[in-house]
């Protein structure tokens, strides 16, 4: 198989353990796109400095999938491609469903809004947060009235249990929802998008405006929000460090992330590519 597109995710994947990309990752992908395949980086990060400071320092102009398939922005880093937010009722639920309870803290960013449920002793949920985390949720629709009408996405901070049944109701009406553990404590938070999208979605999206289809796309990745990218796309390829349904649903497993796990998979998957690659070289 000829593959056409390489898709990364970031954290846990092209990052190393300090959130930076290694040399040797970036290398990497140079080399694959000096060899005349694309690469797009696809992550739950939103479309903001940070992204674009890990795509800048590639060297190469990139495709960028964000807010987990929510946006597509092309490879001048500039022009939006796709964008899918959710639908002015579908937040207004959210939002409502999300404040039922006393002590609801909020955070709104310029496309996201962030809910977090209070510990029953008082205490946050995420420790260290900034000032702006602490504003009291009055009523859902005071709240609403500072939304924008395109918000890409609900997250939802609280305990493990929480998240979990959350997660299993919103699903069961449709919505895209990511669970992810936060460090520490028993505690995790949900990403909530539109029905139908993903980064498989967006990834398809990519390939068919470049003129092929996923079966030509190689995707590394590492978790939750990774297993549907995984196993649809014609090779996925999961990290030493992935979680076990990550791996489960890739085709091939290369080196943790902090070992230039991505460098070694697209070494196996374009040799001709990266053979003169320095990390290449030094093993040989």
């Amino acid at each position: 198989m000829e593959y056409k597109l390489v898709v990364t995710d970031l954290d846990g994947t092209l990052f190393d353990s300090n959130a930076t990309i290694p040399e040797v990752n970036v290398d990497a992908l140079r080399a694959v796109i000096d060899y005349g395949v694309p690469v797009a980086i696809a992550s739950g990060r939103r479309f903001g400095p940070f992204a674009l400071k890990a795509a800048e320092s590639i060297g190469r102009p990139i495709y960028l999938i964000l807010c987990n398939g929510a946006v597509v922005v092309d490879k001048d880093f500039e022009t939006v491609l796709l964008r899918q937010p959710l639908s002015l009722e579908d937040v207004q639920w959210l939002v409502h469903t999300g404040c039922a309870r006393e002590m609801v803290h909020w955070n709104i960013h310029r496309d996201e809004i962030d809910l977090l449920w209070r510990r029953e002793d008082g205490r946050p949920i995420v420790p260290d947060l900034p000032d702006e985390f602490w504003k009291v949720v009055t009523t859902p629709d005071d709240l609403l009235s500072l939304c924008t009408s395109d918000m890409l996405r609900v997250r939802i901070w609280a305990s493990d249990k929480e998240t979990a049944d959350t997660a299993a109701m919103l699903k069961n009406r449709g919505f895209t929802v990511d669970l992810y553990p936060y460090p520490g404590e028993g505690d995790s938070y949900i990403e909530i998008m539109t029905p139908g999208v993903n980064k498989t979605t967006s990834i398809e999206f990519l390939a068919n405006r470049l003129g092929f289809g996923l079966e030509q796309v190689v995707a590394f990745g590492d978790g939750t929000n990774d297993v549907h990218m995984l196993g649809s796309v014609g090779m996925g390829v999961a990290m030493a460090n992935a979680i076990d349904t990550a791996k489960d649903a890739a085709r091939m497993t290369t080196t943790s992330n902090i070992e230039c796990g991505v460098a070694h998979g697209l070494a196996k998957l374009f040799p001709e590519a990266l053979r003169d690659c320095s990390f290449i070289q030094t093993q040989k």
